[in-house]
């Protein structure tokens, strides 16, 4: 889930609402900045291959601080 929403600039699934009892997902379907998709088919599947999810993250990380946010 975490490395498909930084592939597709879309926001990191969000667990709020979750308890002891039940799990709750929320996925945004929203491109939040396409030029950075881009990037990713630049790189090229087999690249990306290579990545664990904490490089996603981190990728993530670096574009939200950067304030990369337009589509």
């Amino acid at each position: 889930m975490f490395e498909g929403a930084v592939k597709q600039c879309k926001s990191l699934p969000s667990f709020a609402g979750t308890d002891d009892y039940q799990g709750t997902v929320t996925l945004d379907g929203d491109v939040k900045d396409a030029r950075f998709v881009q990037v990713f088919r630049r790189v090229g599947q087999e690249k990306l291959a290579s990545f664990a999810t904490e490089d996603f993250l981190v990728l993530d990380l670096i574009r939200r601080e950067s304030g990369s946010q337009t589509v």
